[in-house]
């Protein structure tokens, strides 16, 4: 199955120019409503540019977006250091009580910890619970109680907790950078529709009027440098 194409700006400026073209174009619909109501425009029509130019400007930014799943990332990376730091300490105390090569000890998991995917670290932080609650007598000499068993297991769904809304941070912001697209769009679609009718309204009856309506599609929003050097 073919991979859904990513929608993206039907335009080449800024969001934030977009927003500034909007509002110019409300205010020269507005200077000319004699000429746009004697082509069908009607208030109804003057909301639909409203309202899609509202929906545009509340939806968040790609940068308030982005900043969501930074701090969600942060929360998770801060979530696995405290289970691994938790992790050593259980695996010290196998190591001390049975020994690196026993079966026992091999029970506890894998002890690379860094090594180990986020995935893969929750599943052996498990591991290490049930193996540990299992040897509990035989490691209570080197300190590891049921309290620190349960501390370890609030530690592990803490941060498997914080693996899923980092994975959905991440996710959200995919979605929400294609949906920002989808309402620019639209809001542009607008712009060109009565842009286009402004134009035509004044191409034999305004030169400056008509240059009002042009939209420059580039970068800057302006017309495009002509190449070369003057002469």
């Amino acid at each position: 199955m073919p991979k859904k194409e990513m929608i993206v700006p039907d335009f080449n400026f800024s969001y934030g120019y977009l927003k500034q073209l909007a509002d110019s174009t409300l205010l020269l619909i507005d200077r000319d409503t004699v000429e746009f109501t004697d082509r069908g425009f009607t208030p109804a029509k003057r909301t639909q540019i409203v309202t899609a130019l509202t929906n545009f400007s509340n939806f968040p930014t790609d940068e308030q977006i982005n900043g969501l799943k930074i701090t969600a990332t942060a929360t998770k990376d801060a979530a696995r250091a405290a289970v691994e730091k938790q992790m050593r300490t259980f695996l010290l105390a196998a190591k001390a009580v049975f020994g690196t090569n026993t079966g026992s000890y091999r029970e506890f998991g894998n002890a690379d910890l860094t090594r180990q995917t986020d995935a893969e670290l929750v599943r052996n932080a498990k591991v290490v619970v049930v193996t540990a609650t299992k040897y509990l007598s035989n490691l209570a000499g080197e300190g590891i109680t049921a309290a620190k068993i349960t501390a370890l297991d609030n530690a592990r769904i803490v941060f498997d907790t914080a693996i899923d809304q980092q994975t959905q941070a991440v996710n959200n912001r995919d979605s929400s950078t294609e949906q920002r697209a989808i309402l620019a769009n639209a809001l542009y679609a607008l712009l060109v529709k009565y842009s286009d009718t402004g134009k035509d309204i004044w191409a034999e009856a305004s030169e400056a009027k008509y240059n009002d309506y042009i939209i420059y599609n580039t970068v800057t929003g302006g017309p495009e440098e002509a190449s070369g050097t003057a002469e």
